[in-house]
């Protein structure tokens, strides 16, 4: 029997939790061996100012005659030995320095020669803008987390709270207990709207903190992208809004019939 997926709002969310911790989880693995990179290429020694100027090359030591291919060794048993490396990008060295530190830097860990020391001077600083942009991206995924767990506990009250109501108003409720029924579906729905608030401003002051453009995805287009919707706590309390809307005009509609009768 083929296994079916739980799409209940508690279900949805704590898959998205999970997806957060996963996002989370990779990007400090990532950001350790960003780390330990920087420590070995600051272990390495960069070629003198007589290497680079001539003879002396013969007599130098492999270890700053090939101090770049030494730093592509770093860089593959490091950055590129992330367990999640060939699920997430499956790129090849040059075509991921590249994304990673830019043309310039590529161009010259890519084909340069001789490690110098303005060569040394230039990966470490954009190694460390590497670091410094996953430890922002941590600290993000820490408060995404933070928030979809805050509101997974009044988001599935309000879904319960809307269920129980649908399943009780049977045709021999009473007038008055169907206009208790719409009285409280009016405060479901108001929370509701109050927690899609309280959600969107986080989002909101996540992508000032994070300089995200308006036109760029944000932080939960970038996590949930295998989960259906890609803002899973507003689209449930936006269908629960909508739920509850459609069973009170039901409800008004039941009560206007027995007015009638």
């Amino acid at each position: 029997m083929a296994e079916t997926t739980d799409h209940t709002p508690a279900a949805l969310l704590d898959r998205a939790v999970a997806a957060v911790e996963t996002e989370e989880r990779r990007t400090t693995a990532e950001r350790d061996a960003m780390q330990a990179f920087r420590d070995r290429v600051g272990e390495l020694s960069p070629a003198s100012q007589a290497l680079r100027q001539g003879p002396a090359a013969v007599h130098s030591s492999p270890r700053t005659t090939d101090g770049l291919k030494r730093v592509r060794a770093q860089y593959e048993s490091t950055v590129m030995a992330v367990p999640h490396y060939e699920a997430d990008y499956d790129e090849s060295y040059t075509e991921h320095v590249q994304q990673e530190f830019g043309p310039d830097i590529a161009t010259m860990l890519v084909h340069g020669g001789v490690l110098e020391r303005r060569h040394q001077r230039a990966i470490l600083k954009a190694t460390a803008e590497s670091i410094t942009s996953r430890e922002q991206l941590i600290e993000a995924l820490q408060r995404e987390q933070e928030s979809v767990t805050g509101l997974r506990e009044p988001t599935c009250s309000v879904a319960t709270d809307i269920r129980n109501i649908e399943r009780r108003a049977g045709d021999d409720s009473s007038a008055k207990i169907l206009d208790g029924y719409r009285s409280r579906l009016e405060v479901l729905e108001q929370r509701c709207h109050d927690l899609v608030d309280q959600r969107q401003s986080e989002m909101v002051t996540e992508r000032r903190e994070l300089l995200l453009p308006i036109s760029g995805p944000d932080i939960p287009s970038y996590v949930y992208q295998e989960l259906p919707v890609s803002y899973p706590v507003v689209s449930i309390l936006t269908e629960l809004m909508d739920t509850a809307r459609v069973l009170q005009n039901r409800l008004e509609a039941r009560h206007v019939d027995r007015s009638k009768a």
